[in-house]
């Protein structure tokens, strides 16, 4: 028996699986996760395969299993909050949105993903959700860069952009000049 290495397994997988081969390709990710229990792309191939199956918690583990393990990977995300969804898990997934956007999903993505969930929530966490829709600028970067940058959206002519950095400003501090 010949023994691949995970790269190539999770190659062999990947092709199979575009090719439409699910089993092969789902024993290429298992024989993966068999040696690297922690491996986020097998995780989150399998958890694809799952989905597609509609076995959405099994998937919701392998895909949660690829998050644990690399946070950096936006369709992680991405997938761990549809499935969420898919599972009616609304505050799950709100949690999970404001988890990704310190992450780095983008402000359209959070938004697509919130206005999917808002109809879903009770009055409490509609107003939660309100709350966190927009996070202060100052909360992570100093004053004197969001002065800086809210200059720069000015000159490149970005002015809403500018106009919110300064209304975050002047809430936080509402005797500044």
């Amino acid at each position: 028996m010949v023994e691949l290495s995970a790269s190539e397994a999770l190659r062999l997988g990947v092709e199979a699986h575009k090719k439409g081969d699910e089993r092969t390709a789902e024993l290429y990710y298992l024989a993966i996760l068999k040696t690297d229990p922690s491996n986020a792309d097998a995780n989150h191939n399998v958890g694809v395969l799952r989905l597609s199956r509609g076995q959405n918690l099994d998937a919701l583990a392998y895909f949660e299993k690829a998050l644990d393990t690399n946070n950096s990977v936006q369709q992680f995300w991405i997938s761990v909050i549809d499935t969420l969804l898919k599972l009616e898990r609304y505050n799950d997934a709100l949690e999970k949105i404001n988890l990704a956007q310190k992450h780095g999903l983008s402000d359209a993505q959070i938004t697509y993903y919130r206005d999917k969930i808002e109809p879903n929530l009770n009055i409490t966490e509609k107003n939660r959700l309100k709350s966190n829709k927009h996070a202060n600028i100052l909360q992570s970067i100093k004053l004197d860069h969001a002065f800086s940058l809210a200059q720069k959206k000015m000159r490149d002519g970005y002015t809403e952009e500018a106009r919110s950095i300064y209304k975050d400003i002047i809430e936080k501090f509402p005797k500044n000049k």
